[in-house]
């Protein structure tokens, strides 16, 4: 839960939740302030119209794992299973100059 979904009349400085932090056991500390940059593109509507976009193109689009190929017995969909940890392998955006493009 964010403080903003807190009752008015129930707003404490460090908030406290009942529902999911243990009727107040659990102490949230308020955000950080966020980087100029990120604070820009919070507030430019076209960034914030097209998140959900840009939050698909960037979510697993180069991902990197152990990948145990050993319980596919040729018939039914591709399957895999991922061995240990799971991870975004994402580098630059832009590729060094005379490079292929990567990713996205």
């Amino acid at each position: 839960m964010w403080y903003e979904e807190m009752p008015k009349n129930r707003r404490s400085d460090p908030p406290r939740f009942n529902i999911y932090c243990r009727h107040g056991q659990v102490i949230l500390t308020p955000s950080p302030t966020p980087s100029p940059l990120l604070d820009s593109l919070f507030n430019d509507r076209n960034f914030m119209e097209d998140i959900r976009t840009y939050n698909s193109i960037m979510s697993f689009t180069s991902m990197g794992a152990s990948i145990d190929n050993s319980i596919m017995d040729g018939c039914g969909p591709y399957t895999f299973r991922i061995s240990g940890e799971n991870y975004h392998q994402i580098g630059s955006l832009r590729p060094l100059e005379g490079q292929p493009l990567r990713f996205v």
